[in-house]
C-alpha cells in the first residue's frame, strides 16, 4: 500500500548516499591539491620517476633528465619540490648583506647580517644555510627574510672559515679553510669529521660521490672519508653534469668523464681568467670568473669564451629559465639567450658590497 512516509524514507536514503559520495570525491581532492612539499624524482623509471611526476602533479618548475641518479647533480643546482603556495627564491650573499628576490630581476632592499665574512651558501631541503668565511659559525633561514636567521656552528677548534657548500640527498658537507670537512645531515647539527690539510676552495656532487677541489682534487662517497686523486693543479671551482666532472682554476679548466679519477686540460682559448664558479644548467656547463670571462661548453671539453666588461664574476647559478651571474661590486647580470651571448644591464643586488654566492630556491 503507498504512503507517503514510505516515500520520504527512500528520498531520505537516496540523498544520505548522494552526500556520502560527494563527500569522499572532496575528500580526495583536498588531499591531492594539499600545499604538502613533495619531491620530485630526478630522472629515474619508477613510481616516482619525472614523467610519472608530472602525470599526478601537474606543476614542476624544472627537472634534470640527465641526471645519471636521483641525487643532486652538482653544488649549484637546485631540488624540485612541488609546492603550489610557494614561489621560487634567489638569495644573494654578501659581506655584511643579504638580499631576496622572487625571480632574479627584481629585488628587495638587502638587510645587514652580523658577520661580514658571509661566503658559503646552498639550498637545502627545507631551508637557505649560509657559512661564515672567517669563523665556524653557520646560520640557516627557512624564507631567506631579514630576522629569521639563527645561528649554528661545526664544533671545529681547527677550523677558520668556510669557502663552499654541497650536498646530497642525505649529507651536506661544509669545505673549509686548513681543509676541515664539516658535515651534517639536516644543515642545523653538525660534526666534524676530516681534516684535509689544504684550504679546499669549491666542493660539489654527482654520480654518487662529493669531489672537492683546492690544492688538489679530492673525492668521497659519503662527505666524511676523502681520498686524495690529483695534484695536478691548483682549482678554485668544480662542478658536475651529464657524468663528466669539470673544475676551473688560473686560466684553465679541467674535465673529467671517469667520475673523477683522470683529469684532462679542456680548449679554453683563456689566457688570463680565474675560474671562480661553475654550473650545470639548461644542457650546458657554464664558468665564470675574472676579467668578466663566461665560458660555456656542451660536453666540458670545448669551450666557448665571452667577456662582459672587466667585472670579477664570483658566483653563477641557473633558475630553471635563466643564468645570473654576480660580481665583486654586489651588481648582477642575467641572460635566458640560448647561447649566453646576450645579457643584462648590471642591476644592483648588493651596493658597497662583494657579492660573494647566489643561490637558487625552486619550490
Amino acid at each position: 500500500k503507498f504512503s507517503f512516509k514510505k516515500l520520504g524514507a527512500i528520498f531520505c536514503l537516496f540523498l544520505f548516499g548522494v552526500v556520502t559520495f560527494v563527500s569522499g570525491n572532496l575528500a580526495q581532492v583536498n588531499a591531492a591539491s594539499s600545499s604538502t612539499v613533495l619531491p620530485v624524482a630526478k630522472g629515474g623509471t619508477g613510481a616516482n620517476s619525472a614523467s610519472q611526476a608530472l602525470t599526478n602533479l601537474g606543476k614542476i618548475n624544472s627537472i634534470d633528465t640527465n641526471s645519471t641518479d636521483n641525487q643532486f647533480p652538482s653544488a649549484k643546482s637546485v631540488y624540485t619540490y612541488v609546492n603550489n603556495s610557494v614561489s621560487q627564491k634567489i638569495l644573494a650573499i654578501g659581506s655584511g648583506k643579504f638580499n631576496i628576490s622572487n625571480d632574479g630581476i627584481t629585488w628587495q632592499s638587502p638587510y645587514q647580517m652580523k658577520s661580514t665574512n658571509w661566503h658559503a651558501a646552498d639550498w637545502i631541503n627545507d631551508k637557505f644555510i649560509v657559512a661564515d668565511a672567517a669563523s665556524n659559525t653557520i646560520t640557516y633561514s627557512y624564507t631567506g627574510l631579514s630576522n629569521t636567521w639563527k645561528n649554528t656552528n661545526c664544533p671545529s677548534t681547527t677550523n677558520s672559515g668556510y669557502r663552499d657548500i654541497a650536498h646530497s640527498s642525505g649529507k651536506i658537507v661544509a669545505a673549509g679553510y686548513n681543509g676541515t670537512m664539516c658535515y651534517s645531515s639536516d644543515g642545523v647539527n653538525w660534526g666534524t669529521d676530516t681534516n684535509l690539510g689544504t684550504t679546499i676552495e669549491g666542493v660539489a656532487y654527482g654520480a654518487n660521490n662529493f669531489i672537492s677541489v683546492g690544492h688538489g682534487i679530492y673525492q668521497s662517497y659519503d662527505g666524511m672519508s676523502w681520498t686524495k686523486v690529483s695534484t695536478i693543479q691548483t682549482f678554485y671551482s668544480v662542478a658536475y653534469g651529464i657524468g663528466i666532472w669539470i673544475a676551473g682554476g688560473n686560466s684553465f679548466l679541467y674535465y673529467s668523464n671517469d667520475n673523477g679519477q683522470n683529469w684532462i686540460k679542456a680548449t679554453t682559448g683563456v689566457s688570463s681568467a680565474t675560474y671562480r664558479s661553475a654550473i650545470y644548467g639548461n644542457g650546458k656547463f657554464v664558468s665564470v670568473g675574472t676579467n668578466g670571462t663566461i665560458s660555456t661548453s656542451v660536453d666540458g671539453q670545448t669551450w666557448n669564451t665571452y667577456q662582459l666588461g672587466s667585472s670579477v664574476f664570483n658566483d653563477i647559478v641557473y633558475d630553471g629559465n635563466k643564468f645570473i651571474v654576480g660580481d665583486s661590486t654586489g651588481n648582477i647580470r642575467y641572460s635566458n639567450t640560448a647561447d649566453l651571448d646576450s645579457w643584462s644591464s648590471p642591476i644592483s643586488v648588493l651596493p658597497g658590497s662583494n657579492l660573494f654566492r647566489l643561490v637558487t630556491k625552486q619550490i
